[in-house]
């Protein structure tokens, strides 16, 4: 995935722009003076004053520019286009969040860059490398452009131009050397961010370090688990001893039941032994009882055999 490329500057201002608009301000500001000046005299009239006035145009242009820039950059900065909880070592993430960094500030045109670089597959030293030479760039190129436009508004002075001309050129050339100081500093500002935020968090991802990485991450984790596997040891020797303590409970309450089994066995016999007693006492009244009926009837009977008998004697007429 590549990153969409922005229509504004990138690492440098345009110098077309700043041309075209101090050409605009040199005639703008000449013809305001030879209009305001009384008749028949025209402070700007040599080809020489023109010249002066367009270079000194072109040095407010580029002042301008260039304090525009400064401005988007340090709202660049502030509005901090890779937040903290952002996981910029997914390479995945990153590709989106250079198709997503839409702003015109160098910020997020270096930003892009790297972050594209470092989605298509670019190693960690690699991407290191690209941002170093995108911030030798930018100060090689705002240099060069600071030099220039400070030189031309000085030597402007000696194209003999109207001697009023002199001091303006002197205070522009002051305003973009001063200019071309912030830019440096933001310059290291950028190239901050882009090391806090995007190179220290993807990392040295090259095989000797993967392999580093990999023996630190594993000698880590051996760490982690025999710290684990202590606890977890200590864990279960609290719940062994636990375990025993209620095992021991159970073996005494275990111990008590049997001497309860054991009493209430001895008392099941004797009850079972009682309940014999009782119904042997039971079969006895009741054999007591049939002798004494067997006894009443046997009397009874002596009685009526031992009683008087009367013999009657009858005669029958119709036998012989």
């Amino acid at each position: 995935m590549t990153a969409k490329k922005s229509k504004c500057c990138g690492n440098h201002s345009k110098i077309l722009l700043p041309i075209l608009l101090g050409i605009v301000l040199g005639a703008v500001a000449g013809f305001t003076a030879n209009g305001s000046a009384p008749d028949g005299d025209k402070p700007i009239a040599t080809f020489a004053d023109w010249a002066t006035l367009i270079a000194l145009g072109f040095g407010t242009a580029w002042f301008v520019f260039s304090q525009s820039t400064a401005l988007r950059i340090c709202l660049a900065v502030k509005s901090n286009p890779l937040p903290d909880d952002l996981e910029v070592s997914d390479r995945s993430i990153a590709a989106e969040r250079a198709t997503a960094l839409t702003g015109c500030s160098p910020l997020h045109s270096r930003l892009r860059h790297l972050l594209a670089a470092w989605g298509a597959g670019a190693t960690g030293p690699q991407v290191t490398a690209m941002a170093s030479a995108q911030n030798v760039r930018a100060q090689a190129v705002l240099a060069a452009e600071t030099a220039a436009v400070a030189a031309i508004t000085v030597l402007s002075g000696g194209f003999g131009a109207a001697p009023c001309l002199l001091p303006a050129g002197n205070v522009i050339a002051a305003l973009v050397l001063l200019s071309g100081i912030v830019r440096f500093q933001q310059t290291a500002c950028i190239a901050g961010y882009i090391e806090g935020h995007l190179l220290a968090r993807i990392g040295n991802d090259t095989p000797a370090a993967a392999a580093a990485d990999f023996a630190k991450a594993a000698k880590e984790a051996a760490s982690a688990s025999a710290d684990t596997l202590a606890a977890a040891q200590e864990k279960a020797s609290a719940r062994l001893a636990q375990a025993q303590d209620a095992i021991a409970k159970q073996l005494d309450r275990i111990a008590g039941l049997a001497s309860t089994i054991d009493q209430t066995l001895q008392l099941q016999k004797s009850v079972d032994g009682t309940l014999k007693g009782v119904t042997a006492a039971e079969e006895f009244k009741s054999t007591l009882l049939e002798l004494k009926r067997h006894l009443a009837d046997s009397d009874q009977l002596l009685k009526n055999a031992a009683r008087p008998r009367t013999l009657r004697l009858v005669e029958n007429p119709g036998e012989d």
